[in-house]
């Protein structure tokens, strides 16, 4: 019995098992990351080739954060890649590209190789410092119609080793030493020249050009061990794929040694040499009973006699800090890398020492990076503007820089040297003053930033134009006109009004507009009327711009221009299909070569034409009605004279183009010509005519055929007065 309850207790443990195995299976794939899961449902892999290695997203995935990566490891910063994506089979992927980056450049784009995978070659940028890359990959679903976006985050990583070869195992107790160490990637080494403190053995790190240097300095005697902790800016990967951003610490086991004479600290490592200066700097060292006060000493870079005066140390006072308070006056420069510093009474050694003495912080040259520029001395920059500032001078690698009203500046440790200081700084939108002084170690270096207002041109969407009989009848934005406007009312005025509060708008900052206005007035007949330029222009932005308290408003046109007040011929004693050109164009040279411009055409439209028109009708077939029935119908009549008041049509939405009909009324002399006196069809008629004309323009003389009735006026009795239809052709003449 006991048996069986053990079977089934171990059963249901069994159970339970698969039931926990199941459930953290599923929980696994609930927490897939999205990107991953896109890129699954339509491609069987996606591999990345780097020189001979491999990754797949089957693969080399690793978890960082909760977030999903595709992992692979680089070697160089510029490496290049080789992108392979195979679709699914029945998975219809049309349009598939890779979409640029900053981080990498497309050296070849995706094609499809033997209907089997997509293949391309990026090369990157700068794997080391970049953060974040994603490749991304837009294609449309063939079955869906859908365009989709896939975004596959990728983590670099790679193998980076720092290794020690020292050339001796002897410190000594206050003496730097400095060491060159071997490394395979020195742009993934962190470099930050900050001392390590309260170590047996003190260390930093520093990057000279394209070596990396290891600086000790020991603080105990006797055997000590260093260890060195590296730091990376790319990690490594671990057997279990955690990320390691620390390759195995520099250790090395050093012999600490006491100089012989006995050696002094300082309170400060790096002293400046100050010219101006008449007591010298202050400076306290370490109590020493041999030390006498009020005594000046010699300070020489050299225990011998007869060396090279360095310093000269002024010993003031003791104080309750077991310190000996001191002036110190510099007249050479001195690193402590240089060897040690020695402390004499007249010749004699007494007491040595060490720290730098440095040229007095200057700055000789400062210079402006924008992107996609090279630098420039002409220290202009722009509210709301990111700018790289490059700083050349002296000792400004211990130097503390601050930028006047400007608090968000990063400094770029990776290109800091005693001679160049670089950094990034970000204008503020709002900053009032003009000038920003560049202060370094709190003291005005006499460099300042210009601030400039932004002239860039914008594209004309700040201006609208407002026409008809009532000038505020029809309102449109400039940039929106894409044909010539036709308007048909009395034309009062045309206006241009400035909308200021577009032009700085969303925090786009684009400043002053100036433009040039060019305005042609032609009449039916393309004939040139008027011509006028309207010359500085100015748009100021308007008050909800962030700058406008910093623009100078001086100049500025805000107000409505009237055209009307700059044309001798105004537009309301312009003639039918008048056009007037409006031509709106940015000042370049006061927009740095920059310029939109826009056209606006509006003409006058009219529908209906009225004029006298003289025309030969000839050949012309009449029917009378009141004739008897077997003489109603005419014979074919001689050329004819007619005049006619007559309407004529224009085209709707095209530019005087008529219709080819026209209708008018008038009076038609019947066989004008035929002055023979057996002619009886002759007479005087009042008729209403309709007439079709081929469609040609500007023409004086053409082709017409004629259609109406009328009643004829006649004393004749073979040809009585009566009414009459007629058809037939004629010649007109336009007078």
């Amino acid at each position: 019995m006991s048996k069986s309850y053990l079977n089934v207790f171990l059963f249901t443990l069994l159970l339970f098992a698969i039931v926990l195995h199941s459930n953290a299976q599923r929980g696994n794939m609930l927490k897939q990351d999205p990107a991953f899961n896109l890129a699954n449902k339509y491609f069987e892999d996606i591999v990345l080739n780097i020189d001979t290695s491999s990754f797949k997203i089957s693969q080399n995935k690793v978890r960082i954060k909760e977030q999903e990566y595709l992992s692979f490891q680089f070697v160089k910063d510029d490496d290049e890649c080789e992108i392979v994506l195979f679709p699914k089979s029945g998975s219809a992927i049309g349009n598939l590209q890779l979409i640029s980056s900053g981080d990498f450049s497309v050296v070849d784009s995706l094609i499809l190789v033997n209907n089997i995978s997509y293949r391309g070659k990026i090369k990157f940028a700068n794997i080391t410092k970049s953060n974040f890359t994603v490749l991304r990959f837009a294609f449309r679903d063939i079955h869906s119609q859908e365009f989709k976006t896939l975004e596959l985050p990728i983590y670099p990583f790679t193998n980076t080793f720092v290794r020690f070869y020292p050339n001796s195992d002897e410190l000594f107790i206050g003496e730097e030493k400095v060491f060159e160490l071997a490394t395979n990637n020195i742009n993934n080494v962190v470099a930050d020249g900050v001392w390590t403190t309260g170590e047996d053995i003190d260390y930093m790190f520093t990057r000279q050009g394209q070596k990396l240097r290891l600086h000790v300095l020991p603080n105990q005697m006797g055997t000590k061990n260093l260890k060195a902790r590296v730091k990376t800016l790319k990690p490594s990967l671990s057997e279990d794929e955690t990320p390691l951003f620390d390759p195995p610490a520099i250790e090395y086991a050093f012999s600490v040694k006491v100089s012989r004479l006995s050696f002094l600290n300082t309170d400060k490592r790096d002293v400046f040499s100050d010219e101006e200066s008449q007591e010298g700097t202050p400076i306290q060292i370490d109590y020493n009973r041999n030390v006498q006060l009020q005594k000046t000493y010699r300070i020489e870079a050299q225990e011998e006699p007869g060396g090279k005066l360095i310093a000269e140390l002024f010993t003031r006072s003791e104080l309750s800090t077991n310190k000996i308070l001191c002036w110190l006056r510099v007249y050479s420069l001195h690193r402590i890398s240089d060897g040690y510093l020695f402390i004499k009474d007249g010749d004699k050694a007494k007491f040595i020492t060490n720290f730098n003495i440095l040229p007095q912080t200057s700055i000789t040259k400062v210079s402006v990076l924008r992107e996609g520029a090279d630098y420039t001395d002409n220290l202009s920059v722009y509210p709301g503007e990111t700018v790289d500032i490059k700083i050349e001078g002296v000792s400004l690698d211990r130097a503390g820089f601050r930028f006047e009203d400007i608090n968000e500046v990063q400094r770029d440790s990776l290109i800091r040297s005693e001679t160049t200081a670089t950094m990034r700084l970000k204008v503020p939108l709002n900053v009032s003053k003009r000038k920003l002084a560049i202060y370094i170690n709190g003291r005005n270096s006499g460099y300042t930033l210009n601030i400039r207002e932004y002239q860039r041109a914008r594209p004309l969407d700040f201006l609208d134009v407002s026409y008809g009989d009532h000038v505020a009848e029809q309102h449109v934005v400039i940039n929106t006109i894409t044909a010539p406007i036709l308007y048909r009312k009395s034309l009062k005025d045309i206006v241009l009004t400035a909308l200021p509060d577009k032009i700085d708008e969303d925090g786009r900052l684009y400043g002053k507009q100036y433009l040039k206005i060019k305005i042609t007035v032609k009449g039916s007949k393309q004939e040139l009327i008027e011509m006028r330029t309207i010359d500085n222009v100015i748009i100021c932005p308007g008050y909800s711009s962030v700058r406008s308290a910093s623009y100078d408003k001086k100049g500025c046109q805000n107000s409505a221009i009237s055209l009307n007040s700059y044309l001798s011929r105004k537009t309301t004693d312009l003639g039918d299909w008048s056009r007037i050109e409006i031509e709106i164009m940015h000042d370049a040279d006061k927009h740095q070569g920059e310029s939109y411009t826009q056209r606006i055409d509006i003409v006058l439209e009219r529908r209906v034409n009225f004029d006298i028109d003289v025309s030969f009708p000839a050949g012309l077939v009449s029917v009378r009605p009141n004739k008897p029935v077997g003489e109603q119908l005419g014979s074919f009549g001689g050329v004819s004279l007619a005049a006619i008041a007559q309407f004529s049509f224009f085209k709707p939405g095209r530019i005087a183009q008529y219709q080819p009909y026209r209708i008018g009324v008038g009076t038609i002399a019947l066989n004008a010509f035929d002055f023979s006196q057996s002619n009886t069809n002759r007479g005087l008629a009042l008729v209403a005519l309709g007439s079709l004309s081929p469609m040609r323009r500007d023409v004086k003389l053409r082709f017409v055929l004629y259609g109406g009735g009328g009643y004829l006026l006649s004393n004749n009795p073979a040809n009585p007065s009566g009414w009459f239809f007629l058809l037939g052709p004629g010649i007109m003449v336009r007078l």
